[in-house]
């Protein structure tokens, strides 16, 4: 009974195996192709913007802006990372690409400016207090 059963599980695998890999081009059949052209409407690129294509992993890329990656990796290594989102900004450890903090007021130091937060603080602190009792 044993080698009729493994004699019945070879067929079936040999006779499966070409339909197996049939689908590996990559051609999507005409019942999917509405899933696949709206593929982009629920993938999010961050700062970039997705892109339909059925060579790559998820069948979409995401194509970046300038001054903005998908990784820390080069480029190169980039390649098989393409459907990750746009979220890390290319600038150096100087902060080159964020604004500038503004400057503090004429004649103002350091130390003047944490004392009128902490005067300001106890301001709103005392001002509850007052609501609180009447």
């Amino acid at each position: 009974m044993a080698p009729s059963n493994c004699q019945t599980f070879v067929a079936i695998l040999l006779l499966l195996l070409p339909l197996a890999t049939k689908g590996v081009d990559n051609n999507i059949p005409p019942i999917l192709s509405p899933f696949f052209e709206n593929i982009c409407n629920v993938v999010e690129c961050g700062r970039g913007r997705c892109v339909a294509d059925q060579g790559h992993p998820f069948n979409f890329t995401c194509d970046c802006e300038d001054g903005w990656r998908r990784t820390r990796l080069e480029d190169d290594d980039e390649q098989d990372l393409e459907f990750l989102p746009c979220v890390i900004p290319d600038c150096s450890l100087e902060y080159s690409c964020m604004p500038a903090p503004p400057p503090p007021a004429i004649g103002s130091t350091v130390d003047q400016e944490a004392a009128q937060g902490i005067q300001r603080i106890h301001t709103r602190v005392n001002a509850m207090r007052a609501t609180l009792i009447f």
